[in-house]
């Protein structure tokens, strides 16, 4: 697998940690007891919509006659994103807090 070039690492940098967001959420949640519960299905939702669409631009991708390397790249980890997806339900409460994605 291919490193993430400097400026998505820049980019990811700026963004706060779950744990930041999660405090910032519970305090203004009437039920702080249902956040984190609520965060972790929210959060699978988004990896199954990243890979659903990253499957049509793949599908599409590979009808050019010069596909595009990086799309073979995505589509390469559809299945590690599909997997942590279900991780992420699996284990309620237990959300992945660290930026690599690992």
């Amino acid at each position: 697998m291919t490193s993430r070039p400097e400026a998505d690492e820049r980019a990811a940098a700026g963004l706060p940690f779950a744990t930041e967001l999660l405090a910032d959420y519970a305090a203004v949640h009437p039920q702080p007891s249902t956040v984190t519960e609520e965060l972790d299905w929210f959060l699978a939702l988004c990896h199954y919509k990243v890979v659903s669409t990253v499957a049509v631009l793949s599908k599409r991708n590979r009808r050019q006659p010069n596909p595009d390397h990086r799309m073979q790249v995505a589509e390469a980890s559809l299945s590690t994103v599909i997997e942590r997806a279900h991780r992420i339900l699996d284990e309620p409460g237990r959300i992945e807090l660290n930026r690599s994605g690992s």
